[in-house]
């Protein structure tokens, strides 16, 4: 299916490319979501809505583990997408709903060696495009913070991106911590569990990442849905490009033309940001 860019507001964008463009990359920072955001949406047909779901679509932790964590996924869900219900007990839900899922990947028998071999897989892909994002950005020192909300948390996104020999200096990722014995089997998630409706960027400013960003108060924010906006909150930012990627839920189009600046659907690539770095790459 082609991909047609939606732009809501071309005047505005114009306005603040024109801004990102003055200042030069030496002001500009990048945040992004990483599953179907830095990652692809679909792999050979099948959704792929986050990283963890290999682990479930693919059988790794036996029949009974994908039955469980089937349920868990069309319960907690449509309670997520259900626009009737408030914002406070979609939170309370998605804490909950990840605080059974950690139970039952314990109660699975995860370990450190089959969270490898399923990001190894043809079956966790990056977005067509995010290679040559993610070298351009540690070519021209630009920052890059991930924030994700990635159930098997920063682990299995360092796996994936040093198998695909794009693990650079420049990126920082803040995402669950999951807790190993000395064996490698999983025993546990660090608390609090960070999940789709509490990536509040204002938890920057509790790590290191925060020195690296300060005095860049330009910022290209990368998302997938529209919860991903709040992890520009806390920031003093003096221009941000807000850019989506659209997939299926239909639903969310008239939220993301309310909240994106650039909207990429149907799985697209990355070429929209990377012609965007490169012409802010171009002015200094």
């Amino acid at each position: 299916m082609a991909t047609q860019t939606i732009i809501p507001n071309k005047k505005n964008l114009d306005k603040k490319i024109s801004a990102l463009i003055k200042d030069g990359s030496a002001k500009l920072h990048l945040l992004a979501d990483f599953d179907r955001t830095l990652t692809r949406a679909f792999v050979r047909g099948r959704s792929v809505p986050a990283l963890v779901a290999i682990l479930r679509n693919h059988d790794y932790l036996g029949p009974e583990y994908s039955r469980q964590a089937f349920l868990l996924y069309n319960k907690y869900q449509s309670i997520g997408e259900n626009k009737k219900i408030s914002f406070r007990k979609k939170s309370s839900a998605m804490r909950q709903w990840w605080t059974l899922h950690y139970a039952l990947l314990k109660k699975s028998g995860l370990t450190k060696s089959i969270m490898v071999r399923a990001m190894r897989s043809q079956h966790a892909q990056l977005r067509t495009g995010a290679k040559q994002l993610l070298k351009t950005l540690n070519d021209k020192t630009i920052p890059l913070v991930i924030v994700s909300s990635a159930g098997l948390g920063q682990e299995s996104i360092e796996i994936m991106l040093r198998h695909n020999r794009c693990r650079y200096k420049n990126i920082t990722i803040i995402s669950n911590q999951l807790r190993w014995d000395r064996s490698g089997r999983f025993v546990g998630v660090k608390s609090p569990i960070i999940h789709a409706l509490n990536k509040d960027g204002r938890q920057l400013k509790k790590i290191r990442a925060f020195e690296k960003i300060k005095g860049r108060h330009n910022i290209i924010l990368l998302g997938n849905n529209p919860y991903d906006i709040s992890m520009s909150a806390g920031f003093k930012f003096k221009n941000i490009i807000k850019i989506g990627f659209f997939n299926e839920k239909k639903t969310w189009l008239k939220e993301f033309r309310r909240l994106y600046d650039i909207i990429i659907p149907n799985d697209g690539s990355m070429k929209t940001v990377n012609q965007l770095l490169k012409s802010i790459n171009a002015s200094k």
